[in-house]
């Protein structure tokens, strides 16, 4: 078996049709699908193991409702392919995808990888660094394909609601012989209300994400990096002029707890605050003044007393 196709399904009935049936029609014919129905209430569960008695490269694992992480990870344990691969229940894939992806497997690769803005189709090339920086910001699961036995020992952690995808292969791109970075286009995305993408992101979701951050032991500059551009997403969307109080901000202040106990610098925080700036100029928004100003003197480290 050359490849296990993960698929975790969660009430996407009036979708997941279309996604198996594009699995049907790969070009490639070595493949098997690992349906993980995560305690679906919508009839999803009926539809995977109507496929599943059609054709048997369908494996279907029903379980009670534990989260995307669970069913992956699942997945991954009695997954039989040389190579794993990941399609979300409510997307699809053109004919070839795969044929194309496992084209770059070759000996020596363990990752490979295409920019969104290429496998969502959205045009353009690969940008940014060639490295494990571009999974902190890039490691969507369905853009990869990962050899299994190099995944083995990896795994998703569970109780995330978001990006625990960026933190799986951003620790695999990490210990990585080598990872090919392709421009390969074909994976039909599907944006939607109630869509991970599309889920309110709330205080928990980014503080277990920085959490996980720092447990993946990368460089500081790079941890700091990658938690002030949340940080920063964080701020934007709130009011900072006055109906927002940012004493009371758990992120800010997870922030200072780890610039005093030294694992983060203010100073690491700086590259952000500058799209900012450019952008008011660009606008005039004075809400965006306020906002890289009072950013500026984060980075700084002056507010630490709470000013």
């Amino acid at each position: 078996m050359k490849l296990s196709v993960i698929v975790p399904v969660y009430n996407v009935a009036p979708y997941l049709r279309e996604c198996l049936d594009s699995l049907v029609a790969q070009t490639f014919a070595g493949w098997e699908a690992i349906c993980v129905d995560d305690g679906s209430t919508d009839g999803s569960g009926a539809i995977l193991d109507e496929y599943a008695a059609r054709d048997s490269r369908f494996r279907v694992v029903h379980q009670q409702n534990r989260g995307v992480s669970a069913a992956r990870n699942l997945a991954i344990e009695i997954a039989q392919g040389e190579w794993i691969g990941f399609l979300d229940a409510d997307d699809s894939v053109a004919p070839d995808w795969f044929e194309r992806m496992l084209g770059h497997a070759v000996d020596g690769v363990d990752i490979v990888h295409t920019d969104s803005r290429c496998g969502f189709g959205m045009g353009g090339r690969p940008v940014g660094d060639r490295t494990y920086r571009t999974f902190l910001r890039d490691g969507w699961s369905q853009l990869n394909l990962v050899r299994r036995a190099f995944a083995s020992g990896e795994r998703y952690p569970e109780g995330m609601r978001l990006k625990e995808d960026v933190i799986f292969f951003t620790k695999l791109a990490l210990k990585a012989g080598r990872i090919a970075w392709v421009e390969e286009g074909g994976y039909n995305y599907r944006s939607r209300t109630g869509s991970a993408i599309a889920m309110h992101i709330d205080e928990n979701d980014s503080l277990r994400f920085f959490e996980e951050v720092l447990r993946i032991g990368l460089p500081r500059k790079d941890a700091a990096r990658a938690i002030g551009y949340d940080l920063i997403l964080w701020l934007k969307g709130r009011d900072w002029s006055g109906g927002y109080d940012p004493a009371r901000c758990g992120l800010l202040e997870f922030w200072r707890e780890h610039v005093r106990s030294g694992e983060l610098k203010a100073g690491d925080l700086r590259w952000w605050w500058r799209p900012g700036f450019r952008r008011w100029i660009r606008t005039g928004d004075i809400r965006l003044l306020k906002l890289t100003l009072r950013l500026r003197v984060l980075a700084s480290g002056y507010w630490w007393s709470g000013r």
